[in-house]
C-alpha cells in the first residue's frame, strides 16, 4: 500500500500550531505551502479541514452528515483501514447516535471521517491522536495516509514503528516560525 505524505506540525499547547494552520487557510496559502515544501508527486489542489469544534449540533450522526451533503452509504461499506475507526465511533453502524453524545475521542474521529468523505487531496486535522490509545493512533495514521495527504497537529513527533515513516515529516512549530521568510513569501503569492 502506498502511503501519502503526512506533515506533523508539533509543539506544546499554546505554541501556535492551530493558529498557523488557520492563518494559512485564511490567506489561501495552505496548498501552495504544502506543494512547495513537501513536493507531492502530483500537485495538491483541494483540501478538507477537521479542526476540532465544540459538538453543539444536537441531531444524529446521519442528520449531521446529511446537512453537509455527505453520503452515509459510503460509511456503511467501510474501507479496511477505516473500518475499525468507524466501529469505534458508531459501535455497529449506529448512525442514529446523537453527535453531542460522542466522547471526545469519538468526536475527533467523526470529524476526520467527515473530512475524508469529501474526497479532497489534502486533509488538515487538529490533534487526530488526542483521546486515543497507541493502537488506535496507528490505525488513524494508516487511515490518513491511505486516503490522502495530510497536515496534522500534535504535541510530539510521530515515532511509531508499526508504519512506514518515510512519508511522515515531523516539523516543530518553532522551526516553521524561525523560517517565516519562506512563509511570508508563500502567503504573498
Amino acid at each position: 500500500m502506498t502511503m501519502n505524505k503526512i506533515v506533523n506540525i508539533y509543539g506544546p499547547s499554546g505554541s501556535g500550531k492551530t493558529l498557523f494552520i488557520k492563518q494559512m487557510i485564511s490567506n489561501n496559502s495552505i496548498l501552495n505551502w504544502f506543494n512547495k515544501c513537501y513536493r507531492p508527486k502530483k500537485e495538491v489542489s483541494s483540501f478538507a479541514v477537521s479542526l476540532m469544534p465544540t459538538p453543539k449540533f444536537k441531531g444524529s450522526v446521519k442528520e449531521y452528515l446529511d446537512m453537509f451533503g455527505l453520503n452515509i452509504n459510503i460509511l456503511k461499506k467501510p474501507q479496511p483501514l477505516s473500518e475499525s475507526i468507524q466501529e469505534s465511533i458508531f459501535h455497529g453502524n449506529n448512525f442514529d447516535k446523537y453527535v453531542h453524545t460522542l466522547s471526545a475521542g469519538e468526536f475527533r474521529r467523526f470529524c476526520m471521517l467527515r473530512a475524508s468523505l469529501q474526497n479532497k487531496e489534502l486533509l488538515i486535522i487538529d490533534e487526530p491522536f488526542a483521546n486515543s490509545e497507541q493502537k488506535k493512533a496507528i490505525e488513524i495514521l494508516k487511515f490518513l495516509g491511505s486516503n490522502s495527504h495530510a497536515i496534522i497537529t500534535t504535541h510530539a513527533p510521530i515515532k511509531m514503528n508499526a508504519i512506514n515513516k518515510k512519508n511522515i515529516f515531523n516539523v516543530h512549530i518553532k522551526d516553521i516560525f524561525n523560517k517565516n521568510h519562506i512563509i511570508k513569501s508563500l502567503i504573498k503569492k
